[in-house]
């Protein structure tokens, strides 16, 4: 209940519209089905923000719609297993707080998060947001070899509005979350990785309806190389045709325009302690607290009603185990959720 509360706030503005909002139930992975996509060409994601137009009709197939598909096998030891158009095998913890992607399998080798990627934290819509830092081991089976890597995600839902599908179905209120993953895989010569994705989503769908990947590697010696494509759905959605269009009113509008509050959080992960760096441009009311993953208080660290200028704030480690916790800070109306591991 008290991680509900703490997500809750979120959404708290878009309450009597009709905007996208992803919860477990809704579009959390589903054992026994099938996510049926079509690969294009690539096609630059385009603008974030409100009430956006992506216009991807003009988008070409790439190859048959066999080739491009996620099945939703099933959940075995509490691990949901989801098989790639590859035969690759990615493995998940799924559950109603969100969806963690644990590592992958595929002809070549073996994957596995010791700090795994949180995708999504439910619920999850527009102007929510989650970063943290990950690691793991990347064993390759024929060599004996294994590498390991480190690096930091982040998945934000920055935009929404409408979606034209290269089958011309034209999706209203839209959900667009974009996430970046950087890290380095440490092999004979180490390589900087970015992953760059943006998928969009409706309230009627479970899956993606369209998913942009770009990919760029780095290696040691200054080489670089890129990855690019898109897919689209091949589902025929429907959404009735008295759905609101979600939009703002002019006062929202210009609420959302102001400023966002400067802040910064390290060392993520963390151990003994951790700090919290944020700058005011006025007086404000200030609440930061530390939240476990089940959604229950662990600590309010700020409560005040602060002046403006930049503040320091260190939090000291108790007896709190290692895992994820969740950092709530509202700075007046301004509302950041950020995602901490401790070590």
């Amino acid at each position: 209940m008290k991680h509900t509360l703490l997500i809750i706030a979120l959404i708290a503005p878009l309450a009597g519209f009709s905007q996208a909002v992803m919860t477990y139930e809704s579009h959390g992975l589903k054992p026994g089905t099938v996510n049926r996509m079509q690969q294009t060409n690539y096609i630059a994601p385009g603008t974030g923000g409100e009430n956006v137009v992506w216009d991807f009709s003009a988008a070409i197939p790439q190859q048959s719609a066999e080739g491009a598909h996620e099945t939703i096998d099933g959940v075995y030891d509490n691990h949901t297993i989801v098989t790639g158009t590859t035969g690759t095998k990615f493995s998940y913890n799924c559950d109603s707080r969100g969806n963690v992607y644990e590592g992958f399998q595929d002809s070549v080798r073996t994957v596995a998060y010791d700090r795994p990627i949180t995708k999504i934290a439910y619920p999850f819509t527009y102007g929510s947001r989650l970063s943290g830092g990950f690691d793991g081991r990347s064993l390759f089976r024929q060599a004996n070899l294994e590498t390991k890597m480190r690096g930091t995600y982040s998945s934000e839902a920055d935009a929404f509005g409408t979606l034209i599908l290269p089958t011309q179905q034209e999706l209203t209120n839209v959900l667009r979350v974009k996430t970046v993953e950087k890290y380095v895989e440490e092999t004979c010569s180490n390589v900087e990785i970015e992953v760059e994705k943006y998928i969009w989503y409706v309230q009627e769908y479970r899956y993606p309806v369209f998913v942009t990947w770009d990919i760029s590697y780095t290696y040691q010696d200054g080489q670089t190389a890129h990855s690019q494509t898109s897919f689209y759905t091949l589902a025929d959605i429907y959404q009735p045709a008295d759905t609101p269009v979600y939009t703002y009113t002019a006062e929202q509008q210009s609420a959302r325009k102001a400023p966002e509050i400067t802040h910064h959080v390290y060392p993520n992960p963390f151990n003994a302690y951790f700090n919290l760096t944020y700058t005011l441009d006025e007086p404000t009311v200030v609440n930061i607290a530390l939240y476990s993953l089940s959604g229950a208080l662990v600590r309010d660290i700020v409560n005040s009603r602060t002046q403006n200028g930049i503040h320091h704030v260190t939090y000291s480690v108790g007896n709190e185990p290692t895992g994820v916790y969740y950092l709530r800070l509202q700075f007046g109306d301004k509302l950041y959720v950020r995602a901490l591991v401790k070590e």
